[in-house]
């Protein structure tokens, strides 16, 4: 009996012995943090950012995954590693399951709660995730509008916060606020308008709590347009709201005179008023200044492009470059008058204006650079054309296909050019008094029908 009494004894102080020597696997324990945040759940903030979680390893792989009564893997994204983890003395305390939670931003009004499961072969945790909700004003739309007849606009957002607003600029004279409701999150803004008798017009409602802003903008659209307008005092990014949305009121144009600044918005709504079965015939941007990406005082790539029924257009005083292929396929073009300041025509800028008749530069014109096929025009006849004196670069297919009666130049010294790709033998040439034999004898001018002097204004 002693014995066995001596046999219980030892087996006892044996596994006290084995429990004091385990693996420091088994000795984690869980910070502070996964601790609380395991016991008692975790909330965060809207915003986006990223949590670290520590669990014990040693019990074989962990398995994670989102509960099906809140799954939030949607804006909640699980990475894990593992690595070993220390004290602050440095003593290696146990293999640890790193879990990161990667949580997007919240932007709705309402909380949102995921419920994430670790599990092991021994153990379970389940974790109680929830994202505060965004403190934020959610209008309907950015832009309200509203016909140039109406009298009411309903303005609608969502809201979780207290709110105050006032118009941007001070409440136009055109418009008044009514009544305001709240249903909950629901706010609607009842607004008195009067009706439009001119171009269209717009307001801005700014609307703005503790921790968020929105500006509204409101559109009112313009009256019935006429045949003829004419459009003052444009800022940059104004011809949208001058001119409406509405189509069938732009079939009513038929000349349109523009003045102030137009930007790459604005160059952009004018291309909606040369579709087919549209009616705008004449374009007058001669007071305009031009404020684009691809440069200021500039028509841009393509602008005018396949404008089928644009007959005539005056561009802005202030045009240094038009790019390629600005107006290229603008078939009943009937005439241009380019630019004093215009340095430059880029390819194609012309080609397939088979209307074309007429091509003017002033004496007083400072053009440069022709580019390849700027006006490429096979089959279009020209009376008379005007090269300035200050061109010194011209593409020998600046003129392709284009069949010309006269052509007048300023340069005293013929020249040197590749040879121009028009038929020169039925052309006469006009040149500056005193010239006329230095072109007779110069490659490629002698070719010319016949040529003339004539007195150049200095």
């Amino acid at each position: 009996m002693k014995k066995i009494t001596c046999l219980c004894s030892l087996l006892c102080l044996f596994s006290i012995f084995l429990a004091g020597c385990s693996d420091d696997d088994n000795n984690f324990v869980f910070d502070e943090f996964t601790q609380q945040a395991l016991t008692q759940g975790m909330t965060v903030d809207a915003s986006d950012g990223k949590v670290e979680l520590k669990l014990p390893f040693g019990n074989g792989d962990w398995q994670m995954g989102f509960s099906p009564e809140a799954d939030g893997k949607d804006w909640c994204h699980v990475d894990y590693d593992y690595y070993y983890d220390y004290t602050d003395k440095g003593d290696r305390v146990g293999e640890v399951c790193v879990i990161t939670l990667r949580i997007d931003q919240n932007v709705n009004l309402d909380d949102r709660v995921a419920v994430l499961v670790f599990a092991s072969d021994t153990e379970r945790h389940i974790l109680h995730l929830t994202q505060a909700a965004a403190r934020r004003i959610i209008p309907e739309d950015s832009i309200y509008y509203v016909q140039a007849e109406d009298e009411l606009l309903e303005i609608k957002f969502r809201t979780n916060m207290d709110y105050t607003y006032q118009f941007e600029f001070g409440r136009p004279e055109w418009m008044g606020v009514g009544p305001i409701e709240r249903l909950k999150d629901l706010v609607t803004f009842h607004m008195g308008v009067k009706p439009n008798t001119g171009f269209g017009r717009r307001a801005y409602l700014k609307l703005y709590g503790e921790e968020d802003e929105r500006i509204l903008e409101i559109r009112q659209e313009p009256r019935t347009l006429q045949a003829s307008e004419e459009i003052n005092g444009l800022t940059g990014g104004d011809l949208c709201v001058k001119l409406g949305r509405n189509e069938e009121n732009y079939r009513n144009l038929n000349t349109l005179s523009l003045n102030g600044s137009l930007n790459d918005d604005d160059l952009e709504w004018l291309k909606l008023l040369f579709p087919r079965g549209m009616n705008l015939q004449h374009l007058d941007l001669s007071t305009c200044n031009i404020y684009s990406l691809e440069g200021d005082c500039v028509i841009p790539v393509c602008c005018f492009s396949n404008a089928l029924n644009l007959e005539s257009i005056e561009l802005p005083y202030t045009t240094t470059h038009i790019k390629d292929m600005a107006f290229q396929g603008c078939w009943s073009l009937k005439s241009i008058q380019i630019p004093d300041a215009v340095k430059r025509i880029g390819h194609q800028a012309f080609a397939n204006c088979l209307g074309l008749t007429e091509i003017q530069f002033s004496e007083s014109s400072v053009l440069q650079e022709l580019d390849d096929c700027a006006f490429n025009l096979i089959g279009s006849t020209i009376e008379s054309l005007t090269l300035p004196a200050t061109l010194t670069k011209i593409a020998n297919t600046a003129f392709r296909g284009l069949q010309l009666k006269e052509l007048h130049v300023r340069w005293g010294v013929p020249p040197t050019l590749d040879l121009l790709d028009f038929r020169n033998d039925k052309c006469v040439l006009y040149v500056p008094t005193g010239y006329g034999d230095a072109y007779r004898n110069a490659d490629y001018w002698k070719d010319f029908a016949e040529i003339y002097e004539e007195d150049v204004e200095e």
